[in-house]
Order: structure tokens, then C-alpha cells, then sequence
């Protein structure tokens, strides 16, 4: 059920314009582009928030923890996962380079000694 609810909140995204510019909101990119790092963090924050805050206004300690996570979660993911996103991006480019060269090279190479090629 829940597929089908995010299938068809997909298309509606795409075949509606106003629903398009709505995805195109600056704050809206911003919560997309940490939505990771706000995954990990908010649940976290709910259990100590709740904990410490106990007896505070249940509407001002949910304010606390959205604060709490969109902070958190954007400084996790501009100092954690960012940087090990470019690291991974550099790695691959490299195993990819490596292959590629090592397939050139061996396609140079004489073949051994009866060895029958299959070309």
C-alpha cells in the first residue's frame, strides 16, 4: 500500500508543474540533501530531548528537536558524509582507471607461447 501511495505521489510530482516548482523550494532541496543524516539523527534526539526536557511543553521540545536534528544533521553531513561521498567518488575513478589500464595493457601483450587466441 505504501508503494503505491509513494508511486503515485511520484507521478503526481512530475506530470503537475506547480508540484514540480514546489520541489524546486531552496529549504526543500536542503532538507532532501541532509535527509540522511536527519534519518540517523532525529530518533536519537527525540529519546534524550524527551528525557531531559520531561515536564516542558510536549510543542517547545519538539521545536528543541527539529532544531537539534537539522543542526546535527547538516553538520553530519557536511563533515562526515560529504567528504566520504568524494572519497568514494575518487576510489571508484581510480579501480575504474586501474582496469581499464590493466585491460589496454594485457591487449598489447604477445600471447604466451602456444596459446591459441581466440580472436
Amino acid at each position: 500500500m505504501q508503494g503505491m501511495v509513494s508511486g503515485a505521489l511520484i507521478v503526481f510530482c512530475m506530470s503537475t508543474s506547480k508540484a514540480r516548482r514546489l520541489l524546486r523550494i531552496t529549504p526543500l532541496q536542503y532538507l532532501g540533501r541532509i535527509s540522511y543524516s536527519l534519518y540517523l539523527v532525529h530518533m536519537i534526539w527525540i529519546g534524550i530531548l524527551f528525557r531531559l526536557l520531561d515536564g516542558t511543553n510536549p510543542l517547545v521540545i519538539s521545536a528543541v528537536v527539529i532544531a537539534a536534528s537539522i543542526l546535527s544533521a547538516d553538520l553530519m553531513n557536511r563533515f562526515i558524509e560529504a567528504p566520504a561521498n568524494r572519497l568514494g567518488r575518487r576510489v571508484a575513478g581510480r579501480c575504474q582507471q586501474q582496469t581499464l589500464s590493466r585491460e589496454v595493457w594485457q591487449s598489447w601483450q604477445p600471447s604466451p607461447p602456444g596459446y591459441a587466441s581466440a580472436a
